[in-house]
């Protein structure tokens, strides 16, 4: 147990002397434990001369702004909240969504963060982000976002490992963008995305901790883990979670047999 330690003490020590010689940092913040980290360690090195830049789209839930909200006061960072009405272009849900969305994201953090006069913008992507080549990756290299768990060689387990060692909150599971639940060429609405986002609550409140609700033509899919399923059928409960989907407005209900799995969307292009 103390080789672990000591490794992530080094990992941790790495990653402070990444912003050493630094002037300055604006840390793009969705208050994920990643990006928590990130501000976190920036905040402790660079003091009030970094600053924490969260933004609201049409693809970010209520429950997000506030867990980053909560995060930044946690990561003892400076920390400002700017709308960002995403061009139509990204709303359409086209193929290439996620470049399109990280692109315009953080172009609108890094002009954000020159306005302050900090120029350098970082992010909280981590090694297994860089490997599984995600499309906003191309986005960020463009722009020259910064990654520093990536460049120190920090993991996302390693992420949630050192988090936890300097007192962080690792408790909430990430949340990926609502658009993340309709399919491909499905022009995304505020008010579906409130809707997903209502049913989603509604089952956490349930005790259901990992859920997504998939949306096609106001039917809704709900994935849980694959472990709770049997819980999510339970005749009692199912009977409540359709009464109050129904409520929020969707047409028809089901469960996905197969549990959560990510990018399951992916599948029903435009």
């Amino acid at each position: 147990m103390s080789c672990r330690y000591d490794s992530l003490g080094g990992k941790l020590r790495g990653l402070e002397r990444w912003f050493s010689d630094k002037d300055g940092a604006a840390v793009a913040f969705s208050g994920g434990v990643d990006s928590t980290l990130v501000a976190a360690v920036a905040a402790r090195i660079l003091g009030n001369r970094a600053i924490a830049i969260t933004l609201i789209t049409e693809f970010i839930g209520d429950s997000d702004i506030e867990r980053a909200k909560r995060s930044a006061r946690e990561a003892g960072i400076r920390h400002e909240i700017i709308e960002l009405s995403l061009p139509e272009e990204v709303l359409g849900n086209p193929q290439d969504r996620c470049y399109l969305c990280k692109y315009a994201m953080m172009k609108e953090i890094r002009d954000a963060a020159e306005r302050r006069e900090v120029g350098l913008v970082i992010d909280g992507t981590n090694t297994d982000d860089v490997r599984s080549a995600r499309p906003g990756i191309k986005a960020l290299r463009e722009l020259g976002i910064r990654s520093p768990l990536a460049e120190v060689g920090i993991s996302k387990k390693e992420s949630y490992e050192i988090a936890a060692l300097i007192g962080l909150s690792v408790e909430e599971s990430s949340n990926s963008c609502l658009a993340t639940r309709f399919p491909f060429g499905h022009r995304f609405t505020r008010e579906e995305g409130k809707m997903v986002e209502r049913g989603e609550q509604f089952l956490r409140s349930r005790g259901f901790r990992t859920v997504r609700v998939r949306v096609t033509d106001l039917s809704a899919k709900i994935e849980v883990d694959p472990a709770e399923i049997g819980k999510a059928i339970d005749r009692g409960l199912r009977e409540e979670i359709v009464k109050e989907f129904k409520n929020i407005g969707f047409r028809s209900v089901s469960i996905d047999l197969e549990g959560y799995r990510p990018g399951s969307m992916e599948y029903l292009g435009s």
